[in-house]
């Protein structure tokens, strides 16, 4: 008798494990399922699996770009000031950055009052390769976007410290390439363009691409006053970049920064025209493969 419920439990331990496993099982697959076919996903890098990797969805192309050991800095500016062991902040007459209570969570650009006056966020202290699998997120509001323009991505370094300007500005239809900058990837807006629209742009070994703009009116964003504007960049191991801008696709484009760029992350504010502007910005998240 003492033999046969030894078996017994044995039989019944052996069952539930083999069920334990097939849940398991069950509940990983259906997670990968959701994250493959649910939007919401699109907005920020997605939860590490069990071997420590992201997944990027691509809505325009179907493609799941798996990013291994995954570096992630994620900067939603709960603060009350800036730390400057971490940051470097640039600008010209009297810009800053402020945090106040009544925004708790969110940085506050105030450009200085005159034409080009800038302000320009960024950190050495954390970058990333340009050899590909990265990404960029960013949200902000601008107060007013016919004086206000900006760019926001990953960036070299060697712009920083340009007086009265940011990486990228645009000129009509022509992109117009600011201070030194060499590398770098993201968004820009300008209300000197032809039209108001935030783009995609560009630059490796210091010679800018074309804007990036898609083909669809519904997907080509032009913000307002205090509208939301979330952009987002993903770049795969060929170092082919896909950009949008409020969850819609502004196209893609190949070999966006050279394997040996050094990137940082880059929050570019300027004015343009004779009062001080303000942007607000709600969070910023990148990531990269190591």
């Amino acid at each position: 008798m003492r033999e046969f419920n030894r078996s017994l439990v044995l039989t019944e331990n052996k069952m539930i494990k083999k069920i334990i496993r097939n849940l398991a099982s069950f509940v990983f697959v259906m997670t990968l399922l959701f994250i493959t076919n649910n939007d919401s996903f699109a907005q920020q890098p997605r939860g590490r699996t069990v071997n420590g990797a992201i997944l990027n969805y691509y809505r325009s192309t179907g493609e799941i770009l798996t990013v291994i050991a995954p570096y992630v800095f994620d900067e939603d500016f709960n603060r009350a000031v800036l730390d400057s062991n971490m940051y470097d902040e640039n600008g010209v007459n009297s810009g800053a950055i402020t945090f106040p209570d009544s925004v708790f969570g969110k940085a506050i650009f105030t450009t200085g009052a005159a034409d080009n006056d800038d302000l320009v966020l960024g950190t050495e202290l954390s970058k990333i390769s340009g050899n590909g699998s990265y990404g960029f997120e960013i949200t902000l509001r601008m107060r007013d976007v016919s004086g206000t323009s900006f760019f926001v991505g990953l960036a070299d370094s060697a712009t920083y410290d340009q007086a009265d300007s940011v990486a990228f500005g645009v000129n009509g239809t022509t992109v117009v390439k600011m201070g030194n900058v060499a590398e770098a990837v993201g968004f820009v807006y300008d209300p000197d363009a032809t039209t108001d629209n935030v783009f995609g742009i560009n630059a490796t070994g210091s010679v800018s691409g074309s804007l990036i703009s898609s083909g669809t009116t519904a997907n080509n964003t032009i913000p307002t006053d205090n509208s939301l504007v979330r952009v987002r960049l993903e770049v795969d191991a060929n170092r082919k970049a896909f950009f949008y801008v409020n969850n819609q696709s502004l196209g893609q484009t190949t070999t966006v920064t050279t394997a040996a760029a050094q990137l940082y992350p880059y929050i570019g504010v300027i004015n343009r025209e004779g009062s001080a502007n303000e942007v607000v910005v709600e969070r910023m998240i990148y990531w990269s493969k190591r």
